[in-house]
């Protein structure tokens, strides 16, 4: 087959994979018509709707509650939904309408949870369902979204089986529907499940049970105290769920269906108004993430303050304060956010979203567009913290938005010849730009800025011309690929030489040659005549093993145009389905032990310690758990080489034999304290399935001494809590390492409390560390769970009094599991921190505040036990 026929032939498969769309009552990717507001009402105050038209929303979230609805057995009223339909109707707005909180009508007499105590029997899912059914037909046609339920996986679902009975209720509700046609690409569109976070697990298990073949779209509620680009590592993740189990040729995108940040949560900033000013950055940037990460409609939580409480979060998640002024206009009064929800829709009314990219400038554009450059000045140019920003395109307009998640400014240039590169900030503030002949700078902070340019300018042109890559490419691996490249030359009466430049791995430092970097490069040499298309296909290959030790690395595809000398780039992820993971999991043995106490004589000490030498390792044993992804199931013989990358030194092979239907293994591995170690797997017969390689972190275990421990309980102080701790051999035997364990018992009343293990020595820093020095990366430990859902945490706090939380699992399994929890977040990603500087960077020294959190996140009465064990840290 030719190279065209091969290309050709992959395009159609392209073509043919996509050729679904969404459900045509779901929004395109134009602002603002993927953008609403929940709100709590179906009767609107004078001029209140009139302020959220005015802010851009086009949809409003509102309960479509079962029990106000249906007060006779049979009988409807949606007379309050009519009136709110009318009023919305006024201002061409749509409703996400949640089909919820079951129904007194259908509880036994004294029940504690009326609601949904008995939504596990035929009788309620039956009535629900046809309440349903009477509800979307009474106002079919308008384009509405129907969703199941809200939150079931937390506080809003109380039955005993909150996964089981959700999923009957759900598929009892979409066959009602279904039966009765009025769901489907040609009727009304049906959502759910609208979990509390993105919860993998409890989506799972929804998409297994078959409830993609009625929903129309994924809802999920993203909350989270940090930053809202921190979100789209778990987008990839439900992307891929989705593509796992939904139905051939149905395209189901998600929802963002409730997601704001409470301007009473301390971890956004010191004060009411600092932490009003914070919200008001972050709505713009959780809206534009979750367009460029394929979110088909965003939903912010909350319409106006609920409460008057400055220190409630629930009473401080809108974006207008709560106090209602009839008399005057406007009718609230705005928050930051409101002001920043109607910036972004004023300056991108009609827009539709086209890429994610970077602008190279300077020695990377010289460097790329021609052959000369040395090493120096190539590292330099990789080196350039270059901004990303995001294009939206509106018939002959453009509009280019940017920003930075990271915790210091970057500086920004884009080429223009006609434009002054003034902006207009997320709260419609001038923003001036300096300019030189051919371009213009700008500071890039953590605020949005917006920089609108017309047909005259010819760089974002170029920008729009190339066709957006998408988010991942999905393969089993190992495999060679090939991703299409396409390019659109739109200038009406011009000839230009387009240069396709790959790189497969721009990124700082590869863990396995941290001084060098690898790129490559294919470059078309025709003239493109104005409005044609070029192709080209890269190669890709993925294996089924990560090729970084934490997580994938994105690639960075590098576009370049001659005699201009314009570099731009996007980033891709490529993903095997059928992955084989390696992940570290603990460490025994060994010790870190200072150099100037383990030398004969003073003129060796000065040596070492003139050399920068701090300490060594004695010899110890690093674990790591050898797991297939749900469609690579691992050979029943696997073979594990270990060796110096640096000196190319073999140290040994392990063997795994798997039984069974076993899908992990623990493999232990000896260790001299190197930093760069490759693993590599192949099959008993030899097939090699790919290696991992990765610059090892040092690992100190730590011993857990219970006279060495404190357990406390916190939280609400109207909620009650005991508790106990000693070490024990767990029920099913020791940890997989064969470490001491400690049980934790405890019992919760109704409301929220947590407990804490607190070391009585709170310094982080292992024996022969400074801690003005010490910077852990991360932490993990064995869990044995309960499988009672509790969730777990850790904190520490830095050298300001600023306290840092990070989240692990929630333990919703049985059985022993390695729960890793981050300290050190790279990409500019922060934790949940408050107090202090309170500015998400971590000034070190470091203290423990809690080596380990168990916290009650359902606030029902809840006892139960686990056991912990093996704590290392990873730094």
């Amino acid at each position: 087959m030719s190279r065209l026929a091969f290309f050709s032939a992959l395009l159609i498969g392209i073509i043919a994979a996509h050729a679904g769309e969404p459900h045509p009552s779901l929004p395109q990717p134009v602002i603002p018509d993927c953008l609403g507001v929940n709100i709590h009402f179906t009767d609107p105050k004078p001029g209140e709707l009139e302020m959220i038209a005015a802010a851009g929303f086009k949809w409003v979230r509102m309960d479509f509650g079962w029990g106000g609805t249906e007060r006779v057995k049979g009988e409807y009223d949606f007379s309050a939904y009519d009136r709110l339909a009318a009023a919305l109707d006024k201002f061409k707005m749509r409703a996400v309408f949640i089909l919820d909180y079951g129904n007194p009508l259908y509880a036994n007499p004294g029940e504690t949870q009326p609601f949904t105590a008995r939504a596990n029997t035929p009788e309620f899912r039956e009535a629900f369902g046809k309440w349903a059914v009477a509800a979307v037909r009474h106002f079919k046609g308008r384009g509405y979204l129907w969703e199941m339920w809200n939150e079931p996986n937390g506080g809003f679902w109380k039955s005993a089986d909150k996964t089981g009975d959700y999923i009957a209720l759900a598929k009892a509700t979409g066959g009602a529907l279904q039966q009765a046609g009025l769901i489907g690409p040609k009727g009304e569109a049906f959502i759910g499940p609208a979990t509390s976070t993105i919860d993998l697990p409890y989506l799972e298990a929804c998409f297994k049970a078959g409830l993609l073949d009625y929903w129309d779209a994924v809802s999920v509620h993203p909350y989270r105290q940090n930053a809202p680009e921190t979100v789209e590592e778990e987008y990839r993740h439900l992307r891929l769920l989705i593509r796992k189990y939904g139905p051939k040729g149905k395209v189901v995108p998600i929802i963002s269906g409730e997601w704001g940040y409470s301007s009473a949560w301390g971890s956004l900033g010191k004060d009411e108004a600092a932490r009003a000013e914070v919200q008001g950055k972050y709505l713009p940037r959780e809206f534009l993430t979750n367009i460029a990460n394929d979110v088909a409609l965003s939903i912010w939580y909350d319409w106006h303050d609920d409460g008057t409480d400055p220190k409630e979060g629930e009473h401080r998640f809108g974006i207008v304060s709560n106090e209602y002024h009839a008399s005057r206009d406007p009718v609230y009064d705005p928050k930051p956010a409101y002001l920043a929800m109607k910036t972004l829709t004023q300056q991108l009314r009609g827009f539709r979203f086209n890429k994610a990219f970077r602008y190279l400038p300077g020695d990377l554009a010289s460097w790329l567009m021609t052959d000369a450059g040395d090493d120096y000045s190539r590292d330099k140019a990789w080196d350039c913290p270059c901004p990303p920003m995001q294009l939206w395109a509106k018939e002959k307009s453009y509009a280019l938005v940017s920003w930075t998640a990271g915790p210091k400014p970057l500086t920004g240039e884009f080429p223009a010849v006609y434009s002054s590169g003034d902006a207009v900030d997320h709260l419609g503030k001038k923003v001036t730009a300096a300019r030189n002949s051919e371009s213009w700078k700008f500071k890039v902070d953590d605020s949005v800025e917006y920089r609108l340019f017309d047909e005259s300018e010819m760089t974002p042109r170029l920008v729009a011309g190339w066709k957006r890559l998408p988010l991942e490419i999905v393969e089993a691996g190992p495999v060679d690929t090939k991703v299409p490249i396409l390019f659109t030359n739109l200038f009406p009466h011009r000839l230009i030489l387009p240069g396709w430049r790959e790189s497969q791995s721009l990124f700082r430092n590869p863990p396995w040659n941290p001084g060098k970097r690898e790129e490559v490069y294919s470059e078309s040499t025709e003239l493109l005549p104005a409005h044609q298309t070029a192709s080209r296909d890269w190669d890709v290959f993925i294996g089924r093993i990560p090729p970084q030790f934490e997580e994938q690395i994105p690639l960075e595809v590098i576009y370049g145009v001659r005699p201009e000398r314009l570099v731009f780039s996007q980033t891709l992820q490529c993903v095997a389905d059928n992955p084989i993971s390696v992940r570290f999991v603990g460490a025994t043995g060994g010790a870190l032990i200072p150099w100037e106490k383990s030398l004969p004589d003073e003129k060796a000490r000065k040596a070492v310690m003139a050399a920068g030498a701090r300490s060594f390792r004695e010899p110890m044993k690093l674990f790591f758990e050898i797991a297939a992804g749900p469609e690579g199931l691992l050979p029943e013989k696997m073979s594990v080489d270990y060796f110096l990358t640096d000196f190319g030194l073999h140290l040994g092979e392990a063997r795994i034999r798997f039984e069974g239907a076993s899908r992990t293994a623990l493999v232990s591995l000896d260790w001299n304290g190197s930093e760069c170690t490759s693993i590599s797997l192949e099959t008993a017969a030899g097939k090699r399935l790919g290696s991992m390689e990765f610059k090892l972190a040092d690992f100190q275990p730590l011993a857990w001494e219970v006279s060495k421990l404190r357990l406390t309980s916190d939280g609400d102080p109207k909620s009650h809590s005991e508790q106990s701790i000693e070490t024990v051999v767990p029920p099913t035997g020791e940890c997989p390492l064969k470490t001491p364990a400690l049980r934790l018992q405890y019992q919760f009343a109704a409301g929220w409390r947590f407990l804490q293990l607190v070391p009585n020595d709170r310094t982080m820093a292992p024996a022969g560390e400074k801690t003005t020095k010490y910077e852990p990366k991360g932490f993990g430990i064995w869990v044995f769970g309960d499988g009672k859902g509790c969730q777990a945490r850790l904190r520490f706090t830095d050298n300001t009094g600023q306290t840092f939380q990070s989240d692990g699992a929630r333990i919703d399994w049985q059985g022993w599991r390695h729960v890793d929890f981050q300290l050190r977040p790279a990409g500019g990603k922060t934790l949940g921190h408050w107090g202090g500087a309170n500015d998400g960077t971590i000034h070190y020294p470091i203290k423990w505040d809690a080596v380990f959190l168990l916290d009650n996140g359902s606030r029902q009465p809840l006892q139960g036990e686990i056991y912990l064990s093996a704590p290392t840290l990873i730094y």
